[in-house]
Formats: structure tokens, C-alpha cells, sequence
């Protein structure tokens, strides 16, 4: 009966996992220069390929503003990552938004947090790149970055180590 059903795998307190589907690129060439120069940390953007965004981590939705463009996230491990769809999309006021949950809720890798239209956000002149930012990584650092190009949701996006 086993062969039938795949095995879950756990999820990695030492990944953060792709919240979505879409093309890899060096945060610093973000236009956004609080994203670029790691004012907030250091991370990596994607340019995604679908409007859903999916739990990077096991944890706890920490912030999460009425816009619905920005994921606080704090991960069961203990460090703190934000996932901030498009540049600039504060100013859309929550338009082409919309979330499965709210500030408190627990979360686990993969389940679908929320979506966003992207063609809406790109029509209203906004750049879709999507910073993920370690932003707290406490005893947590960046020890490897999912290459540029193509990424799938749920594949490995930072390594982390202590």
C-alpha cells in the first residue's frame, strides 16, 4: 500500500524554499536600491511566472499589511524573512491582492498564502521582481543562493547555515 503514496519530505529549517515559480536573479540588480544594497539584508529576487504565493518555511505569518504585497515571516527555526512582491507595489493600496491568512497564522511550506495579478501590477507600470530577504537571520546566515534562471515553487532558494 505504501508504493502508492508519496512520502512527504519534511521541510529543511536550514532552506527557505521558493515561494513561487519564476526566473532567479541577483538581489543587487534590483532597481530598488532598499532591496539592492541589502539595506533591509540580503537575499535573492525572482521574477515570478504565476501570481501565487506559496509558504517558504515552516513558521509564523509576522507581519502582513492590509496591502497584502508583503509576507513577514518568522520561521520555525527562529530567523525572519520577508517576501515582497513587485517594487513599489505599497502604492497599489492592496489592488491586485489578496491573502489566505493573517498576521499570527501559523504556516507550513507549500501551503498557498495568497495571490496577486500580475498583469495588473505590471499594466499599472510596477516591476513584478520579487525581493526574499533573510531580514533577521539572528545566528542564521546565507551560505548559498539558488543560481539564476529558471526555479520551480518549493525548490531550494537560500541555504542557510549557523
Amino acid at each position: 500500500m505504501g508504493l502508492f503514496f508519496k512520502k512527504k519530505v519534511a521541510a529543511d529549517p536550514n532552506i527557505i524554499y521558493s515561494p513561487f515559480g519564476g526566473k532567479v536573479m541577483p538581489i543587487e540588480s534590483l532597481k530598488d536600491k532598499t532591496f539592492s544594497s541589502k539595506m533591509m539584508g540580503d537575499g535573492i529576487a525572482i521574477i515570478p511566472s504565476e501570481g501565487k504565493i506559496y509558504a517558504p518555511v515552516n513558521g509564523t505569518i509576522s507581519a502582513l499589511l492590509d496591502t497584502k504585497h508583503a509576507y513577514g515571516i518568522t520561521a520555525e527555526a527562529g530567523y525572519e524573512l520577508l517576501v515582497h512582491v513587485g517594487q513599489d507595489t505599497v502604492n497599489l493600496k492592496g489592488e491586485g491582492f489578496a491573502s489566505k491568512f493573517k498576521e499570527g497564522d501559523k504556516i507550513k511550506k507549500g501551503e498557498l498564502l495568497g495571490t496577486f495579478d500580475i498583469d495588473f501590477i505590471t499594466n499599472k507600470g510596477y516591476n513584478i521582481a520579487t525581493p526574499v530577504i533573510l531580514i533577521a537571520g539572528g545566528e542564521f546566515k546565507i551560505k548559498a543562493k539558488a543560481p539564476d534562471g529558471e526555479i520551480k515553487a518549493g525548490d531550494a532558494l537560500l541555504t542557510l547555515t549557523k
